[in-house]
Formats: structure tokens, sequence, C-alpha cells
């Protein structure tokens, strides 16, 4: 937390109408995590997300919080998400009831966020509700997917991980089909790329989600070492992950899929 912040005498937030992948609504209280050092935002992911932005709402708790909702966004946000017109915006002095209307207006029960939840703990108050007058703004937002596509067989799962996983994960596809001249083993490219799918897992996964059956699963980044572990996924360990860690291991990962020195996905392919 930066301790300039008690120096000023008043402190906006602004947020807008969009559902994210990690925390399923990003208004206000997400928009604080722009108060913290890029350094610090990965221990905030591998540390488990929605208490620290509850504890981070808490702690800084702005004197206006301003929503803008002109076009929201749906499904996957914050980057993959689709547009929606809605033109309305909001605000307040109050940054938990906030957060709850803007949530209530994209259809979300705020009891669904776990963060607003967590936060409505620590301030020992009820979760607000939608005013009923604001009844007919609401608009049913898609909710996200747990994965997101690319390519044709290619997802990538994020959970709650940070930007710096979700870039080095997203560019394996990509990475075999443009460079094969770097890749020395060319039956592990050809392997993967006629895969009937490639799941690329990253963050706090739900131990009770297996990866799908006939399909390669690879789990990157320290934060899904313990699903990896569970459900016997290769990992791709560290934090944070670059880019030219992730492509190197996911050919390893063909090489000895193809050489019999793993098990081959469940299901086969």
């Amino acid at each position: 937390m930066p301790t300039t912040l008690a120096e000023f005498d008043l402190v906006i937030v602004l947020g807008t109408l969009k559902t994210h992948m990690g925390t399923l609504f990003a208004g206000g209280a997400k928009s604080l995590m722009g108060l913290i050092p890029d350094s610090e935002h990965l221990r905030y992911h591998r540390d488990g997300l929605h208490h620290l932005l509850a504890a981070l709402a808490d702690a800084a708790w702005p004197s206006l919080t301003l929503i803008e909702g002109g076009v929201g966004m749906e499904g996957e946000g914050p980057h993959h998400g689709d547009p929606v017109p809605h033109g309305l915006a909001l605000g307040g002095d109050d940054l938990l009831e906030v957060d709850c209307a803007a949530a209530a207006l994209m259809g979300i029960s705020p009891d669904e966020v776990p963060h607003l939840k967590l936060l409505a703990a620590r301030r020992g108050r009820a979760l607000p509700g939608l005013p009923p007058e604001w009844a007919p703004l609401v608009r049913r937002y898609r909710r996200p997917n747990a994965h997101i596509q690319h390519g044709r067989r290619v997802r990538v799962y994020p959970g709650d991980s940070c930007a710096t996983c979700q870039v080095a994960a997203s560019s394996v596809e990509r990475f075999a089909r443009e460079n094969p001249h770097r890749v020395a083993d060319v039956a592990a490219v050809v392997s993967m790329l006629m895969l009937k799918g490639l799941n690329v897992w990253m963050g706090h996964q739900p131990q009770d989600r297996p990866p799908p059956p006939g399909e390669l699963s690879l789990a990157v980044g320290d934060c899904a070492r313990s699903w990896a572990e569970a459900h016997g996924v290769p990992l791709v360990g560290g934090c944070p992950l670059r880019v030219h860690e992730v492509q190197p291991a996911l050919v390893e990962v063909m090489r000895r899929l193809n050489a019999g020195e793993l098990p081959p996905p469940q299901g086969g392919r």
C-alpha cells in the first residue's frame, strides 16, 4: 500500500461494469489493485485474490467510487469479453453499496462475488441490495466461461492467475506454428498440433475440477501446483513465469509423451 495515500484529502476510485474471469465482477474494489506495485501483484494472485482484495478495499476505503457503464463487458473479461451497451453510470461515497449495485445491474447477485462478501464481513455489514427503482436498468450479462479458446484445439483456464502467466500460457500454439525451426523435436510439434485438445491451466483451480479426458493438460505457474499434483498434470512451475520458459517446457512434455515416459491422456487421443 503506498504510504502517500494518507497524504490525500480525497481518494476517488474509478471502475467499470465488467465481468472478470478471476473475480466474476470487476468494479471499484478490483480497481484498487492499481494502488499495488506491479512487483506485488504476483503475491496477491499467489496468496489468493479474493481475501486480499477485501483487505485492500477495507484498508484503502475511497472517498468516492464511480462506475462507468456506458458500454460494459460480458463474458471472458477483463481482456477477452464482449461489449454490452448499457448507457449508465453510478457512484457514491460507499464503495460496498456502489459495487453491490453495479454487480446487481449486471444480473450478478453480490453474494456471488467472493471479495464483496468478504469485504462486507470485514465491515460487519450485510450485503447491500439494489434500490427497487433501479430494477428496470438491470441487464443480464453473460457470465465468463472457465476457459478461453485459442485456435481450434487450445483452451486456457486462467483461474485467478496474473497477467504474466496468462501471456506466457497463451503463446504456446502460435510459437509452435510460427517457429518450427526453433523446436528440436519435430515429432513433438506435430503431435501437439494434432492433439484432440490441449488444455493449459493456471491460477488456483477448484480441486474438484478434473482435466478433460482424452486431452493433454499442462499446468502453468506456482499457483496451479496443488491442483496439478492432485490430478497428475505436468507442471511448468515458477513465479513469475515467462513466455520463453513455457514454450520449451511444453515441447519437452510432448517429447516425453511420445517416448512413453509419461502416461497418455486419460481416454487416449
